[in-house]
């Protein structure tokens, strides 16, 4: 077994690899995405549910004041190539992410349709989703080869890649739709940012051999995260400076992207509609449209919405064991400071 903190540098590793190896013309592509990798979240997240704790005394630990990090936690190789196939899918999903909203950066970097091209990023996708699921089918061989009786997991992340699929669809051919709800925002961050995390939650606990009810109590917290993940993301869209978020803000509504703090905002003023469509058709500024938006207090609604699903993570985790719990609230502390 491996501590986390070697499994994460072990798992960058393999990513590092699995990016330098391709081959065939494609390693100035993946080494150029290689430079703009993320945080690891989801990385961490399924290392984390995968993890074997440290006995303590109940009394000693407590969700307002944990005793036991994610840091404490050892995991299986399994767990490591699972953690690296997950972050490569989501490597994937953002490269297509970029060509579909023409992004002209990816965390400080030029997006891979720029500083290439788009039949290039689309290939790059492809190729990185068929890197993924090669890590899966290693780490499923390896299960299976130890455990006849083990359910394989590669159904479960097919199912987690058609929801992210979706997602994006729903998102698609919902731009420009200034009359997008609140319930079809959900649906669409349901599919295309929290899937990746019930899967990455779901599929740590399944590793980790827990009971099939804590595993769907850590896959729903890993969901209610993704969710909450998303918000904030799209809170920053309109509250952070470029310099701040590392990407182009104010993106969102230059790419026709209706997401949670303009359909609030159009709530609270409905003459921000036609302005909305002025920044959309491209003849008024977004940055000056973000100022507008903060004035109309609908960040603090998108926050309110964030709250509540805080509230449902953290209370997914209440049949959990003690120190897998804290140790996963932890990482429900970093999504919020990220």
């Amino acid at each position: 077994m491996i501590p986390i903190h070697q499994a994460l540098k072990i798992c960058d590793s393999r990513i590092e690899h699995a990016l330098h190896s391709a081959g065939v013309g494609f390693n100035a592509v993946t080494s150029h995405l290689s430079q703009a990798k993320g945080k690891g979240i989801r990385a961490l997240l399924l290392l984390t549910a995968a993890a074997n704790f440290p006995q303590t005394d109940s009394q000693t630990i407590s969700a307002a004041s944990p005793n036991i990090s994610y840091a404490e936690g050892v995991v299986s190789e399994n767990a490591i190539l699972a953690a690296a196939a997950v972050e490569i899918l989501h490597m994937a999903t953002l490269v297509h992410d970029d060509v579909m909203d023409d992004a002209p950066t990816r965390r400080g970097m030029p997006s891979v349709h720029r500083k290439f091209d788009v039949k290039t990023a689309v290939i790059c996708g492809d190729y990185l989703l068929s890197v993924s699921l090669c890590l899966l089918a290693d780490m499923d061989k390896n299960i299976l080869k130890r455990n006849a009786q083990h359910e394989s997991l590669a159904p479960k992340f097919s199912r987690a890649l058609s929801a992210i699929c979706k997602g994006e669809y729903l998102q698609h051919i919902n731009n420009g739709n200034l009359d997008m709800t609140l319930n079809t925002y959900l649906r669409i961050i349901g599919g295309k940012t929290a899937a990746l995390f019930y899967i990455s939650a779901y599929a740590g606990a399944a590793l980790c051999e827990t009971s099939n009810d804590e595993a769907s109590d850590i896959g729903r917290f890993g969901r209610m995260l993704g969710m909450l993940f998303q918000i904030a993301d799209d809170c920053k869209d309109y509250a952070w400076t470029e310099s701040m978020a590392k990407k182009p803000v104010a993106n969102d509504i230059r790419a026709k992207v209706v997401t949670l703090p303009l359909i609030f905002a159009m709530q609270r003023d409905a003459h921000l509609r036609a302005v909305a469509q002025e920044v959309m058709a491209g003849t008024k500024d977004s940055a000056a449209f973000a100022d507008i938006l903060r004035k109309t207090h609908a960040l603090e609604d998108t926050h309110a919405v964030f709250d509540r699903y805080e509230k449902w993570a953290a209370n997914a985790l209440r049949n959990v064991s003690e120190a897998k719990r804290n140790a996963l609230l932890e990482i429900l502390s970093l999504v919020q400071k990220i």
